[in-house]
C-alpha cells in the first residue's frame, strides 16, 4: 500500500522535489526509488508535441504530451489532446504545423498525424524524417501486466514555464475491468491528465491514461442511462493496457501503409423521417419497389 496519498518527483532543469510537507506523511525510500527508477529509464522517451489547433476560423498554439514508441520517430499521443473527439465522433479540430520537442530541443522536428483510434482515444504522430540518431523509446509490445494493488508510476512533463521538466506521479492499481474493454482502474494517486504513459515500479510499460465512456454507449460517451450511482472511478481516467496499445498501434501502422485513415468515422446517414398517420410513404408503398 502507498504510504502517502500523493508522491511526486521531477528530473531535469536542475529541479528535484517531493511533496513532503504539512499534512502529508514522509515518503519511504522505496517509494522515492520507484519514481526515480522510472524517470531514469523512461523520461527521455516522453516528449512534447507542439501544433496549431484550428477550430472553425480560429487557430491557437497548443501542446500535447507524447511517448516515443519507435526509435525512428513514431509518437503515441492522446487523440483528444491533438484535436480529436470522444467516442465515435468525427474530429472536432485540426492539428497543423506539428513539431515534436525531444530532450532539450526547443524548436522541434516536423511531424504529421498518421492515424487516430477514436474509440481507444489514441493517435499516432510520425516524424517527417528519422531523427539523426535513434530515439529513446518504449515498445508497447513488450509491456507488462499488473494486478490489483500493484504500485505504478506515470510520467508527465510540465509546461514551458517550468522548462517542460519530466515528473513522476505515483498511484496504484485499484481494479481491473474487461468492459467496455480491458482497462486498468487507477487509485490512490493524482492521475488527472490524459495521454500519460504509466509504468510498473520496476519500469515496465503498463499502459497509457485515457478517457472512456462513463455510461450509456460509445455513440453517446457521456451518457449515464439508468446508471444509478456513478462513482469517481466511473468518471475518472482509466489506463489502457500495453497489450491494447500495441494492437491498436499495429492496426494504425497497417492502415497508414494501405492508405486508409484509421479512426476517421464515416458520417452516419440522416435518418429518414417517420411516416405520419394519414401520410403516404415514399413510392407506392410496395415492398422492394423504388420510389
Amino acid at each position: 500500500m502507498l504510504k502517502s496519498a500523493f508522491a511526486v518527483a521531477a528530473v531535469g532543469a536542475s529541479l528535484t522535489f517531493s511533496t513532503v510537507g504539512v499534512g502529508l506523511p514522509t515518503q519511504s525510500r522505496a517509494e522515492e526509488s520507484a519514481i526515480a527508477t522510472v524517470l531514469s529509464k523512461h523520461a527521455g522517451s516522453v516528449v512534447t508535441v507542439k501544433f496549431l489547433l484550428a477550430m472553425q476560423e480560429n487557430e491557437r498554439e497548443a501542446e500535447a504530451g507524447g511517448l516515443v514508441i519507435d526509435p525512428a520517430g513514431l509518437i503515441l499521443v492522446s487523440n483528444l489532446e491533438i484535436g480529436g473527439s470522444i467516442g465515435r465522433g468525427r474530429e472536432s479540430a485540426q492539428a497543423k504545423e506539428i513539431r515534436v520537442l525531444i530532450g532539450d530541443d526547443t524548436q522541434g522536428l516536423p511531424a504529421k498525424i498518421i492515424g487516430r483510434d477514436t474509440e481507444l482515444e489514441l493517435a499516432w504522430v510520425q516524424l517527417d524524417k528519422p531523427a539523426d540518431k535513434p530515439l529513446a523509446f518504449v515498445d508497447p509490445a513488450k509491456g507488462v501486466t499488473v494486478k490489483v494493488g500493484d504500485e505504478l508510476v506515470a510520467i508527465d512533463r510540465m509546461n514551458k514555464y517550468y522548462d517542460r521538466v519530466a515528473v513522476g506521479l505515483e498511484l496504484e492499481v485499484g481494479g481491473l475491468t474487461t468492459k467496455p474493454r480491458n482497462l486498468i482502474i487507477p487509485s490512490g494517486g493524482p492521475l488527472q491528465w490524459i495521454g500519460l504513459p504509466v509504468f510498473s515500479e520496476g519500469g515496465g510499460f503498463v499502459g497509457v491514461s485515457v478517457v472512456q465512456p462513463v455510461g450509456g454507449d460509445e455513440d453517446e460517451p457521456m451518457a449515464q442511462r439508468n446508471m444509478g450511482r456513478v462513482s469517481p472511478f466511473d468518471r475518472g481516467l482509466k489506463v489502457l493496457p500495453a497489450a491494447e496499445v500495441a494492437s491498436a498501434t499495429a492496426r494504425a501502422i497497417e492502415a497508414h501503409k494501405s492508405g486508409k485513415e484509421l479512426g476517421a468515422e464515416e458520417a452516419k446517414p440522416a435518418a429518414k423521417p417517420e411516416v405520419q398517420p394519414g401520410e403516404k410513404p415514399e413510392g407506392d408503398g410496395m415492398p422492394g419497389e423504388k420510389p
